[in-house]
């Protein structure tokens, strides 16, 4: 082997060397390394949507993909959590974002309102229209009307309705089952006259069943008083929680001021709910924006 040859391996050698070292530098240096944060995510489609074609698309999967974008210095990882072990996850100080936490809660730091949602509405199959009366029920009154076969999940809503479910419950013209995603195959399939339910659920579970929503939706009078629910990124009661909600309240005002930013908000609704909701984002996102 000639001299040539051996200086050459040994300069061959000594570069890759050199660039072992300076990746398990980088790697051991946490000042060059990114923070990470957990966002907590759970299979509820298509508020969140973590398998399938769709896959990303849901309405808070894709708030995170937003913030993440915005806030490209940390790590961002998802991580499925029920709401009982986000809470354990906060008090033990761990660096934990939930995008969709009901405004006004206290167990976390929380950001300007992320999204508006309408609550429970009345579910109706567009052939069975004539039968109801427009844009809004009352409950305890259809409930009651036995020439109407409904849907029910026993204790699913809120306290409200889930009193005036109950004093019907024993009712026979009311179908009772304990699965939600049952009463929504039935309703589409016109074995049910109207089911209680949030309306993306039902363009979903449409989609899915490849039809096109052939739903509309309906008020409820009981609860017209909350017409709609305010929802908001909450993260970790402690410093690192308020500095992490600084940065996603400006990637939130930030947002806002794209004209196309609804659109991945209403995705999932019927015609009658973006009519709603359109008009409440521009009544009521704006206010803490500015």
């Amino acid at each position: 082997m000639t001299t040539l040859h051996i200086e050459k391996n040994n300069l061959w050698r000594l570069s890759v060397y050199i660039l072992m070292c300076g990746w398990l530098l980088l790697l051991s240096n946490p000042l060059l390394s990114k923070e990470t944060v957990i966002w907590r995510v759970t299979d509820w489609p298509p508020f969140y949507i973590l398998e399938g074609p769709d896959k990303g698309k849901g309405i808070y999967d894709e708030i995170i993909a937003m913030i993440s974008q915005h806030i490209p210095e940390y790590d961002h990882v998802t991580m499925r959590m029920n709401t009982s072990r986000v809470r354990a996850q906060w008090r033990l100080g761990e660096k934990v974002c939930h995008p969709s936490v009901l405004v006004g809660e206290t167990f976390n730091e929380q950001s300007v309102v992320n999204s508006i949602l309408l609550p429970h509405r009345i579910i109706i199959h567009r052939d069975k229209e004539k039968l109801f009366s427009k844009g809004e029920v009352v409950i305890d009154q259809l409930l009651a009307n036995t020439q109407l076969r409904g849907g029910v999940t026993l204790g699913r809503y809120t306290p409200l309705l889930n009193n005036i479910v109950e004093q019907h419950k024993e009712r026979r013209h009311l179908y009772k089952h304990p699965n939600y995603q049952r009463l929504i195959k039935m309703l589409l399939l016109k074995g049910l006259d109207y089911i209680i339910e949030y309306p993306p659920i039902i363009t979903y579970t449409a989609q899915q069943m490849g039809l096109d929503n052939p739903t509309n939706s309906l008020g409820i009078q009981e609860t017209k008083d909350s017409a709609y629910i305010s929802v908001a990124v909450g993260c970790t009661k402690n410093a690192w929680g308020r500095a992490m909600i600084d940065k996603i309240d400006q990637a939130l005002k930030q947002e806002s001021q794209d004209p196309d930013f609804l659109e991945s908000r209403l995705r999932w609704y019927d015609e009658p709910s973006r009519k709603i909701l359109r008009k409440l984002y521009q009544d009521e996102y704006f206010k803490d924006k500015m």
